[in-house]
């Protein structure tokens, strides 16, 4: 008997079983029948914002309402909806992201109290979770910047249009303030408007943010 084949094949099968079984969370459950299931779809710690931030203004300009099933990431376009699975007790909510965050490296996602007590992570603070989006037919812009001035608006709108498409103003009223929002750009998927939103952070715009339109 050729012992050096029987180690070898038993330290192949266990190679094999090992990476099944330690593969990255990420590479699960991608494809079905060949297809991708989620538009976007990222594994990690989460935390919420609660009383203190109540009220608050939020990247997307409206207020906080600590109840609402909203929730703030780091790059997933302003309106989109995703789903937050608990992975501890499988429990899940459908949230809208309204905010950039978490401030924290270690988290990927900051959720409302009220999300928050519908996946039961309230009392522990953080869980580890899933973020999925699904694809959808949808269509993504930058807003660059908010002013209340309507001529800085106008000038900086004629500085974006020779360098994008589809370069707006959209008025939007707060109260007794008008707010002038020049918008950059028309994505139809996920990855490019999160990456139009990297590059006018680079280009100096701090504040721009994707939206779903």
């Amino acid at each position: 008997m050729n012992y050096a084949k029987i180690s070898f094949f038993c330290i192949f099968f266990l190679f094999i079983n090992y990476s099944s079984v330690y593969a990255k969370p990420h590479e699960h459950d991608k494809k079905t029948n060949g297809k991708r299931r989620y538009e976007f779809r990222q594994i990690g710690s989460a935390s919420f914002y609660g009383k203190p931030f109540h009220g608050g203004k939020t990247s997307s300009g409206e207020c906080y309402n600590m109840n609402k099933l909203t929730a703030a990431h780091k790059t997933l376009p302003i309106g989109v909806y995703a789903i937050v699975r608990n992975i501890r007790n499988n429990k899940t909510v459908r949230v809208r992201i309204n905010d950039r965050g978490p401030a924290s490296k270690k988290r990927i996602i900051d959720l409302s109290y009220g999300a928050a007590r519908v996946i039961d992570m309230v009392k522990t603070g953080t869980a580890i979770v899933e973020v999925t989006v699904p694809f959808l037919k949808a269509s993504y812009t930058i807003q660059v910047a908010a002013f209340r001035d309507k001529k800085s608006a106008i000038e900086l709108k004629n500085k974006l249009k020779p360098k994008y498409d589809h370069v707006e103003i959209v008025n939007s009223n707060k109260g007794r303030d008008v707010l002038y929002r020049v918008r950059a750009g028309l994505y139809h998927s996920l990855k490019e408007a999160m990456e139009h939103e990297k590059m006018m952070i680079r280009a100096g715009f701090k504040k721009a943010v994707a939206l779903e339109e």
